[in-house]
């Protein structure tokens, strides 16, 4: 295999000095990252030599998120690519080098952390599966609705403190991109039809959302487990990212019931209940939740897995203490569902099913098949074996507005 070191798509400058780039990324043709960096100008003879190195996409998330240098991640690198370009910055020389053989001055320093950019406003959002089947463009239609699922929900609540300013807040699941597995979130933020004389910018909610994700996903787990449970957070980076909320906050010229600090933690609290049900596994090893971006270069706000929820379950209090019993609700009359059945028992008549609401909104349901004394070759059985949804009739049940269960006579 050759053209590791070059760069095809998704290219991102992270820093330009206002001559060159000094600090770039995108992927190479195999879909690897690269994580590139300017080592000298040669003035003489007229040539741009950059070090260009192979990083895992939880690297990449950690340098851009300033938890890790270029320094830290180039020495767990064996080797490097020397790539030298001319001043219209085509390639004239490349060759693979180990790191030990590069002599020290031309290495980044040990705070060589990623410097801050500008990042577009947007309320749109990305999970990539990475590791196990995924890499392989390959996952099971049950695990992908699971973590669309999870985030979904992880969205809603992340950015439920915007009903305190009357604003509704939506979440929507566009469609996949072929053979990436990556699924796209828009949060549809709408403002009430009269809005008082006080407004509240989208803007400066979307910068703190950014700034929330961060905290969220990368200073969190390096918290004291004790961080929210003495009477104020002490805790800096805390501290700034709730100065950010009790900013936006006073535009509306009222405070949140409990505090912002208050309503911070909540916010925290239930955004990590949403994601703590996730498996990993087989399918996938690891889920990054990034920015999504007009030119496709998303920017990472974080890399997860497994270990992700015991390294923030201690500093979290447990929310279905504070949750209020369900509000249960029965259709009177059967009416028509479009659900996809993945599981089902021709005996019982019992079996799972996919059921997408209005939204958009992917979720497990159960379904009971009654009045047959077995429940061979129908529409439930062709539902499954066909891997697609069937329009049924039934009795719907639901908790909190959201559908669990259908119960259909044949």
């Amino acid at each position: 295999m050759k053209d590791f070191h070059v760069i095809v798509e998704k290219k991102r400058v992270l820093f330009n000095d206002g001559e060159n780039d000094i600090i770039y990324t995108g992927l190479n043709k195999y879909n690897n990252r690269l994580l590139c960096f300017i080592m000298f100008e040669d003035d003489e003879n007229n040539f741009l030599r950059y070090t260009h190195m192979l990083v895992s996409e939880k690297q990449y998330s950690s340098f851009i998120n300033q938890q890790t240098s270029l320094r830290e991640i180039l020495e767990t690198n064996e080797s490097v690519f020397l790539v030298d370009l001319n001043y219209n910055l085509k390639e004239i020389d490349q060759n693979l080098v180990y790191v030990s053989e590069i002599p020290q001055e031309y290495l980044p320093l040990q705070d060589s952390y990623c410097p801050d950019f500008i990042k577009e406003s947007s309320f749109t959002y990305a999970v990539s599966l990475i590791g196990g089947l995924a890499d392989s463009h390959k996952a099971e239609a049950n695990e992908l609705s699971n973590v669309s699922t999870h985030f979904s929900d992880f969205l809603k609540s992340s950015t439920s403190f915007i009903h305190d300013f009357d604003f509704e807040n939506n979440i929507y699941v566009e469609a996949l991109q072929a053979g990436s597995f990556k699924i796209n979130f828009r949060v549809d933020i709408k403002k009430p039809a009269q809005l008082t004389l006080t407004d509240v910018s989208t803007d400066k909610i979307n910068d703190f959302l950014s700034n929330y994700f961060k905290y969220f996903f990368n200073k969190l787990p390096n918290e004291d487990n004790a961080v929210f449970q003495s009477d104020t957070v002490d805790s800096e980076d805390f501290q700034i990212l709730e100065k950010e909320l009790e900013k936006i906050y006073e535009e509306k010229s009222a405070l949140p019931q409990g505090g912002v600090e208050q309503k911070l933690i909540d916010l925290i609290n239930f955004s990590a209940a949403k994601i703590e049900d996730i498996n990993y596994g087989g399918n996938f090893e690891e889920i990054k939740f990034a920015q999504s971006t007009v030119d496709d270069t998303d920017i990472p706000f974080g890399v997860i897995d497994s270990s992700f929820i015991p390294s923030i379950k201690d500093k979290i209090y447990d929310v279905s203490l504070f949750q209020a019993e369900p509000i249960i609700f029965i259709d009177e009359q059967p009416k028509e569902y479009k659900f996809q059945v993945y599981q089902f028992n021709t005996n019982s008549g019992k079996g799972s099913a996919y059921f997408t609401d209005a939204e958009g909104s992917v979720s497990k349901i159960t379904v009971h098949a009654k009045g047959r004394e077995d429940y061979k070759n129908t529409s439930f059985t062709k539902s499954m074996d066909e891997g697609k949804p069937f329009t049924f009739k039934g009795i719907g049940e639901y908790s909190d507005s959201k559908l669990k269960k259908i119960v259909c006579e044949l």
